[in-house]
């Protein structure tokens, strides 16, 4: 269902962005469908200190992998 979702969406030139990830599993299969905007739990607690910044990025992708 994500995939042809993620077709449709490109067919149409419409930027996905995934909504709900909470896990690093969901993170890593969303990656490998080429998903580069997502947002979630995993991502951001819902505090402002836990926000995503680039200097910290890498070491949450690495987590995933």
């Amino acid at each position: 269902i994500v995939r042809n979702t993620l077709n449709m969406l490109n067919d149409l030139n419409v930027t996905p962005l995934c909504e709900g990830v909470e896990t690093a599993d969901e993170l890593s299969a969303l990656r490998d469908l080429g998903v580069n905007l997502v947002q979630g739990y995993l991502l951001a607690k819902p505090a402002f200190e836990a926000v995503v910044t680039p200097a910290n990025i890498g070491e949450l992708l690495a987590s995933a992998a």
